[in-house]
């Protein structure tokens, strides 16, 4: 048993506890219990909440900001690895609907934790200290039994619908019970199914034994985890297993961690990077250190309902506008973030559209390696460039000479009457119908997009299309 209590200044800390596991194991339970959870002092929460005000809006009172992401919370988890160094789970059970004890085991392991052997040995339990506002008591216990866990039924088979567009349509970023989402596999599988969405990202804190319940059938599931780390999220998508964000008690490098993820054939994803700063949600918002954005391969812009999470994408859309202006290739692409498959009446999630060669994982992954991606709650949007007698796509780069001019058309279609349409081209918005051919003459390196809003709202956004600027040709 380890037993302490912590303090605000081990916040963003990790302590490396070892078990020493016998011979004959055939499962370990884990057993965290900590408190208090919640900031329940009303005085201390206003205090909290005044520190960030003092650095950015967030509402025109320290109560509203308060009422608004209360309860602030302690936040702790485990991360556990066998005596091989093999991740075997990570601890997430911070709901109160929750049981405290996780187990693993041969078969028939928690969500969150990896089924195999259980080797005898001193296993490595390292407590990730997201967050401590108030002095918090924690007590873990670890029971090692030789008797085997109960199995588990597999999950059932889906029937998704078929599919004659090349563009697919998913969701690129969601949570089950395997961290700390509120659902099963096969329901939000099952849900997605009813959705008609074609592909899915099961992006689990930390760890994709998701994986091992998803159902034969139903829509495309691209594997993937979101590493959260203290200091930021960032979904990887087509990992299937577990992506150390730290070593011992060390952060990595970003550059160690995308290229171990590109190593794979996996794609790096920014996930909401300006959400609320800690106390108000813990390690969300985007602050990783050292890191640089060629290590990035695409940028959530679009995070869960717009109107509600409409600061933060707001700004994310500015960033994407700055980088690409600077020059940056990097995707913008949406995920409902949705913890919950009720959500899905209650809520205006956007979809990811990406264009792919063919129904699989791995041609969703190459549609959004290569740019070929539209974000929608709704409206369809097509965007192309004509030069040089050619047509170019979305994700493309276009080359023109100096003098060169180029026509940008689109149309948009299943947008509301009152719905803009303008066409964006290097942070430059210009009005347009909901179908347009526009004459531009770059003189520069540019970029242009297509955007449906609803006052400031955003229904729709395509990725841009680059258009390169060559040296006039010589005579």
């Amino acid at each position: 048993m380890f037993s302490d209590t912590l303090h605000e200044h081990d916040t963003r800390t990790i302590r490396t506890l070892l078990v020493e596991v016998p011979e004959a194991t055939r499962q370990i339970i884990v057993d965290l219990v900590y408190g208090p959870r919640t900031v329940d002092d009303l005085a201390l929460g206003l205090a909290l909440v005044e520190r960030v005000l003092g650095q950015e809006r967030l509402g025109p009172t320290a109560e509203e900001v308060l009422a608004r992401f209360a309860p602030l919370r302690n936040l702790l988890n485990i991360a556990v690895f066998d005596p091989r160094g093999r991740f075997r789970g990570r601890w997430d059970h911070n709901r109160p609907d929750q049981p405290s004890e996780a187990t693993i085991a041969e078969q028939g392991s928690s969500p969150g934790m990896v089924d195999g052997p259980i080797p005898p040995g001193a296993w490595r339990l390292c407590l990730e200290v997201h967050q401590i506002l108030t002095p918090c008591e924690y007590t873990l216990r670890v029971h090692c039994l030789d008797t085997p866990a109960r199995p588990v039924v597999g999950p059932q088979s889906l029937r998704a619908r078929a599919r004659s567009s090349e563009w697919f349509r998913g969701d690129l970023h969601l949570h089950s019970e395997h961290s700390d989402g509120r659902n099963s596999v096969q329901t939000i599988a099952q849900a997605l199914t009813e959705e008609g969405l074609d592909f899915f990202a099961l992006t689990d804190h930390n760890t994709t034994t998701g994986l091992r319940d998803l159902p034969a059938g139903g829509p495309v599931s691209l594997p993937g985890l979101e590493l959260t780390t203290f200091w930021g999220h960032a979904t990887c998508l087509g990992v299937p297993e577990f992506v150390p964000w730290y070593e011992g008690d060390r952060l990595r490098s970003f550059g160690q961690i995308a290229a171990q993820v590109r190593a794979v054939g996996g794609l790096v994803c920014v996930a909401h990077p300006f959400a609320p700063p800690q106390p108000l949600c813990a390690g969300c918002r985007w602050e990783f250190p050292g890191f640089e954005w060629s290590d990035a391969d695409l940028l959530e812009i679009w995070n869960g309902d717009w109107d509600e999470h409409a600061p933060i994408n707001a700004a994310a859309f500015e960033l994407w506008d700055r980088l690409l202006t600077a020059g940056q290739r990097i995707w913008g692409v949406a995920g409902s973030d949705m913890h919950d498959v009720d959500h899905l009446r209650s809520k205006r999630y956007p979809r990811t559209l990406v264009k792919t060669a063919g129904r699989s994982a791995g041609s969703v992954l190459q549609g959004l390696r290569s740019g070929r991606i539209v974000v929608s709650s709704g409206p369809t949007v097509t965007l192309m460039v004509v030069a040089n007698d050619r047509r170019y796509e979305i994700g493309d780069t276009v080359l023109v000479t100096v003098e060169g001019e180029v026509t940008v058309a689109g149309s948009v279609e299943d947008a509301p009457p009152t719905a803009q349409v303008q066409l964006v081209a290097d942070r430059t918005r210009i009005p347009c119908e909901a179908r347009w051919e526009h004459r531009l003459r770059p003189g520069h390196r540019t970029w242009v997009r297509a955007e449906v809003l609803a006052g400031s709202t955003v229904l729709a956004v395509t990725n841009p299309i680059f258009i390169e600027v060559t040296p006039p040709r010589r005579v």
